[in-house]
C-alpha cells in the first residue's frame, strides 16, 4: 500500500487494519474540509490538492474491490448453479444404475423362479427326497418332519380333494394318507406360495404350494401353515451354526514359554489345528473325553482320531482291501511312537502305508477303556436286535439310544460320525477298492466292539441319525 502524509496525518498498512477503509476517508475528508475553510498560501493550497487526489485514489481502489467482489459473487454463484446441476446429473445417472441394478436383478430371480419349477416334477421330488431322508421316507419323515396336522389337498389341475396329514422337513411337504404310511405326494417348497381366495363356504382358508392347494379347517392352522413355511429351517442352517461352534472351542491354550509354542505342531485341515499334546503324552489306551479335555476342546473328537480317520476318508478310500488288508508291524510301531508327540501332524502320515494307518487306528479302538458304543447301550441295542421288532420302530430305538450316547459322551458320538463318514466313502467307491458294506462292518466293527446294526442303520438312514445331511451314499446297500 502506498502511504501518504499531510503533516501529522498518515494512512498506510497499520492505520487501515486498525480502523475501517471508510472510516479513514471519513477522516481525511474533515481534514481537507477544515483546511479549505482556512487561509493558506499557494505551498499549503498544493498539499490540500494532494490530499484531495489521495482520497480519490482510495475511492477508486475501494470501487474497483467492491467490482471485483460482485464479479467473484456471480461466478461462486455459477459455479454452485454448474454445481447443482452435476450433482442432479449424478443422482440420474445413480438413479439409472439402481433401475439397472433392479431390472438385472429381477431377471435373476425370475430365472431363478423357472429353474426352481425343476423341482416340481414328481420324479425330481422324489429323488431328492430320497437323498435327504434315505429310502425309508416315511420313517424318516415320521423322526424329522414337524407335522402340521390334517387338512385337505388337491393338485391345481384337479377338483378332487384328498384328505391327508402335512408334514414338512427343510425346502418339502410330505402329503401323507391320513392313519396310513402311504405318501402321496411331496411338494417342493418355492417362493411361489401364497395365500389363496376361498373357493367356497366350507374351504375359506386356503395356501398354494407349488402345484397344490392346501385346504385348512381354521384360519389359525393355515396361518400355523404359512409361519412353518417361511420359517423353516434348512440344513445349512445346522451346517453353519456348527462351524460357527467348532471355531468357538479351537482355542489355542495358553503356554508359558516361548520353547514350548515353537514345539506345537500345526495340523493343516480346513482350518490350522494346534495339537497341546505335551512331549510323549501317552494317547494309547486314553479314554476319549479324557484326551479332548486336555486338548480343550470338549464335546469334539480327540485330534489324533480326528487327524487319522480325515486322512483317510480324504486320501485313501480308493486303495484295494482299504480296512481289510493289515499294515506291517514296523509300519504300525512308527506310527504309534509319532501319535505321542507333540510334532505329530498331517504331514507326518504322507510317508505311512495307509494300511498302516488303518491297523494303528483299529488299535487305538480296541484299547479304548470306554468302547466307542459304550456296553450299556451296545447290549439294549443287541436286545432290540434279538426281539425281531419291525425295521422302522429298530431305527427309531437305535436313534434314540444314539442321542443318549450324543448327550452323555458327545466325544463318542463326533468319532462316530466321523467313521461314518469315512466307511460311506469307501462304500461308494466299491468298484475301486472292492469293499462293500458286509466287508466294512466285518474288517472294523471288530475293534470298535459293538454291534454291526449299529452302522448299518446309521449309515441307511442317515437323515434319522445326523443332525445335517453331511454324507451321501450313492449306491445302495443292502
Amino acid at each position: 500500500m502506498i502511504t501518504k502524509s499531510c503533516g501529522h496525518l498518515s494512512y498506510g498498512k497499520g492505520s487501515m487494519r486498525r480502523v475501517g477503509v471508510i472510516e479513514e476517508m471519513k477522516r481525511y475528508k474533515e481534514k481537507i474540509q477544515e483546511k479549505l475553510t482556512t487561509r493558506t498560501d499557494d505551498v499549503e493550497t498544493l498539499k490540500v490538492i494532494r490530499e484531495m487526489i489521495n482520497v480519490q485514489m482510495m475511492i477508486q481502489q475501494m470501487r474497483k474491490r467492491i467490482e471485483l467482489t460482485k464479479v467473484f459473487q456471480k461466478d461462486k454463484k455459477d459455479l454452485m448453479k454448474i454445481s447443482k446441476v452435476q450433482q442432479d446429473m449424478h443422482i440420474r445417472e445413480m438413479e439409472k444404475a439402481i433401475e439397472k441394478g433392479k431390472e438385472r436383478y429381477g431377471k435373476r430371480t425370475r430365472s431363478i423362479d423357472v429353474m426352481e419349477t425343476f423341482f416340481n416334477k414328481t420324479e425330481i421330488v422324489e429323488e431328492l427326497a430320497k437323498k435327504m431322508l434315505g429310502e425309508r421316507l416315511y420313517v424318516n419323515i415320521v423322526s424329522k418332519g414337524e407335522n402340521l396336522g390334517n387338512g385337505e389337498s388337491r393338485n391345481e389341475g384337479e377338483n378332487e380333494w384328498k384328505k391327508v396329514n402335512i408334514l414338512i422337513y427343510q425346502n418339502l411337504i410330505f402329503l401323507l394318507k391320513p392313519g396310513s404310511d402311504t405318501v402321496i405326494a411331496i411338494i417342493y417348497i418355492n417362493k411361489q406360495y401364497k395365500l389363496v381366495y376361498a373357493e367356497n363356504q366350507r374351504r375359506r382358508y386356503m395356501l398354494k404350494v407349488g402345484q397344490f392347494v392346501l385346504s385348512a379347517e381354521s384360519k389359525e392352522i393355515m396361518n400355523l401353515w404359512s409361519e412353518s413355511i417361511t420359517t423353516r429351517k434348512m440344513w445349512y442352517q445346522d451346517k453353519i451354526l456348527k462351524k460357527k461352534v467348532v471355531m468357538a472351542k479351537r482355542k489355542v491354550p495358553m503356554l508359558g514359554e516361548v520353547g514350548e509354542l515353537a514345539r506345537m505342531s500345526m495340523s493343516i485341515l480346513t482350518t490350522v489345528q494346534i495339537s497341546p499334546h505335551i512331549e510323549k503324552e501317552e494317547i494309547i489306551g486314553v479314554s476319549l473325553q479324557e484326551l479332548s479335555q486336555r486338548e480343550g476342546y470338549q464335546q469334539m473328537a480327540p485330534i489324533v482320531y480326528r487327524l487319522l480317520i480325515e486322512y483317510l476318508t480324504d486320501n485313501c478310500v480308493d486303495i484295494e482291501g482299504i480296512l481289510r488288508l493289515s499294515g506291517g508291524s514296523d509300519e504300525v510301531h512308527r506310527l504309534e511312537r509319532l501319535i505321542t508327540r507333540r510334532t505329530f501332524s498331517l504331514q507326518d502320515l504322507k510317508d505311512i502305508d495307509p494300511h498302516a494307518i488303518t491297523s494303528t487306528l483299529k488299535g487305538l479302538f480296541r484299547r479304548l477303556p470306554i468302547p466307542l458304543i459304550p456296553s450299556n447301550i451296545n447290549s439294549k441295542i443287541e436286545n432290540l436286535i434279538n426281539q425281531n421288532v419291525p425295521y422302522f420302530k429298530l431305527v427309531i430305538n437305535i436313534k434314540e439310544l444314539i442321542t443318549t450316547l450324543k448327550e452323555v459322551l458327545p466325544e463318542h458320538f463326533e468319532v462316530f460320525k466321523l467313521l461314518c463318514k469315512l466307511f460311506t466313502e469307501i462304500i461308494n467307491r466299491k468298484p475301486t477298492n472292492k469293499m462293500d458294506l458286509t466287508n466294512v462292518l466285518t474288517c472294523f466293527v471288530e475293534s470298535v466292539k459293538c454291534s454291526p446294526s449299529i452302522f448299518s442303520c446309521a449309515l441307511q438312514n442317515q437323515g434319522i441319525f445326523f443332525d445335517s445331511l453331511l454324507i451321501l451314499i450313492k449306491i445302495s446297500i443292502i
